[in-house]
């Protein structure tokens, strides 16, 4: 499969055209899932998280049934009484992680299983 050098990404005011290094996160909200970039855009598509996962994988984790992360672009994780975490990224947004995306996460960082 070829690199994915430009994500095209379905908005109200057309087609934009966008870096994926440059993606932080994405969150759904049920309906429609907001893309946000280290310059601050946020951008509103009805593309699905699974459809931009796809399109992202090599970039970004599914760190909630919400959202998707790259951790690239994260500054610190804080946890949470739950056992998951809220991700602050670069650019001082707040992202949750669940429960067992956090699991996942802290295997993939080499922390142990009781690593806060």
């Amino acid at each position: 499969m070829r690199r994915l050098s430009i994500l095209a990404i379905p908005t109200r005011g057309g087609i934009v055209l966008v870096d994926p290094r440059d993606v932080t996160h994405a969150v759904s909200d049920g309906h429609l899932v907001t893309v946000h970039t280290r310059q601050g855009a946020a951008l509103l598509t009805a593309c699905s998280l699974r459809g931009l996962h796809a399109r992202l994988r090599a970039r970004v984790d599914r760190v909630h049934r919400r959202a998707l992360l790259c951790l690239r672009h994260v500054a610190r994780l804080v946890p949470l009484a739950t056992g998951g975490y809220v991700a602050w990224t670069t650019t001082g947004a707040r992202v949750e992680v669940s429960r067992m995306a956090a699991r996942a996460l802290r295997r993939r960082l080499g922390l142990g299983a009781s690593s806060t």
